[in-house]
């Protein structure tokens, strides 16, 4: 999968972004840039994803995607908070386009909870509202939440959410201590013992709703055409990140601009396995290992 970045800006505020302080000149913000860059990604059948930032706040989104079709690509994912897609004559263009699927974030069960995370009023609302123009419009959906101090109590009821909404697909991710986050990861990572049963619970909740689950960033071949991943980064900088170190350390994993995103087998991380060894022996999941 090619990724292809847009520019940081976004109308949310996470508290736990990854991006917050970041060089955003080295991402694009010309329509031509966006358009140039998706035909230099695109191959005969090649799969894209469009990342951000946000990537539908970009003016040049829609034509981009046009030319990746164009050019070749077979398969257009998009990396989204899903709040633009509130506007179903947006998702509506979107879909006439090309692009396939969406990789929509979603950190709560309730408007409180999500808002909370996105520190933004309103914003639960419009992408509740935006999943489902998607899914009237015949996009695939993946749905990916972020485990925070703050809904990891609420994994199960996320997941039920995510079923109700038709989503296709579950990613649970770690909080990680840099970006935003890493100025407060205290306030924002949970501790691993008590995270644990929950995201235990909501694994084998998720599975036995017939969603396809990911825990991590490594995606099987099921899952990987519906969800980005962790944006511009390499596969294995997030992993290396540590709680042990300073906020704001330099050595930190950064993301790099304009980096192909590497998937291999699918495998599970290793940041994962120390912290929830339980869950990888598959001995709580049903069907096996997620």
């Amino acid at each position: 999968m090619e990724l292809i970045s847009t520019e940081f800006r976004c109308n949310n505020r996470c508290v736990f972004c990854a991006q917050d302080g970041l060089p955003a000149e080295k991402f694009s913000k010309d329509e031509q840039d966006l358009i140039a860059k998706a035909k230099a990604a695109c191959q005969k059948d090649s799969t894209i994803a469009f990342v951000g930032g946000e990537p539908t706040l970009h003016e040049g989104l829609i034509p981009a995607v046009s030319a990746a079709k164009a050019f070749g690509a077979a398969y257009v994912l998009i990396q989204t908070n899903g709040r633009r897609l509130a506007y179903s004559s947006f998702t509506q263009n979107l879909k006439n386009a090309g692009a396939d699927a969406l990789d929509i974030s979603l950190q709560g069960s309730t408007g409180d909870m999500h808002d909370y995370h996105t520190q933004t009023p309103g914003s639960w609302a419009q992408t509740i509202l935006g999943i489902k123009h998607a899914r009237k419009a015949g996009f695939r959906v993946g749905i990916s939440t972020v485990i925070t101090r703050s809904n990891f109590r609420h994994l199960s009821e996320i997941a039920h959410l995510v079923h109700r909404l038709g989503a296709e697909a579950f990613h649970l991710s770690l909080a990680m201590p840099y970006g935003r986050a890493g100025k407060s990861w205290a306030r924002v990572i949970p501790l691993a013992e008590m995270a644990r049963p929950h995201l235990t619970e909501a694994l084998n909740l998720s599975k036995s709703l017939g969603l396809k689950t990911e825990l991590g960033h490594a995606f099987s071949e099921t899952t990987s055409p519906l969800f980005a991943g962790i944006g511009p980064y390499q596969r294995g900088e997030l992993e290396t990140a540590s709680h042990s170190k300073k906020s704001g350390d330099a050595s930190y994993a950064r993301p790099k601009p304009g980096l192909r995103e590497r998937r291999g087998p699918p495998k599970t991380g290793t940041k994962l396995k120390e912290l929830f060894p339980e869950i990888f022996t598959g001995a709580d999941i049903p069907g096996g290992k997620p």
